[in-house]
């Protein structure tokens, strides 16, 4: 299966959300966001919030720039995208 690239998760017009699974992938994330320049829909960069001080290990990241639980994705119907199917580059 082809990774789906940070722009692509972006861009999408589909629900998505990225779950992390621990912090070290979260940091990895976050970081890789902040490089393509992306942010929080407040504005703030991704690396300035630490999702798993909130939701411990259940943080996901949204293509809408926001977060919550990955419990909340599952029930409203996104496609859950596993840390290792995406492309940080």
């Amino acid at each position: 299966m082809k990774k789906i690239t940070i722009n692509e998760f972006f861009k999408s017009s589909e629900k998505l959300a990225i779950y992390p699974r621990n912090r070290k992938n979260a940091n990895a994330l976050s970081k890789a966001f902040d490089k393509k320049l992306y942010t929080w829909r407040s504005g703030a960069r991704y690396t300035i919030r630490k999702l798993y001080d909130v939701y411990g290990n259940k943080p996901c990241y949204d293509n809408d720039r926001l977060c919550s639980c990955v419990d909340f994705y599952k029930r409203n119907g996104y496609t859950i995208i596993e840390f290792k199917d995406v492309d940080l580059s």
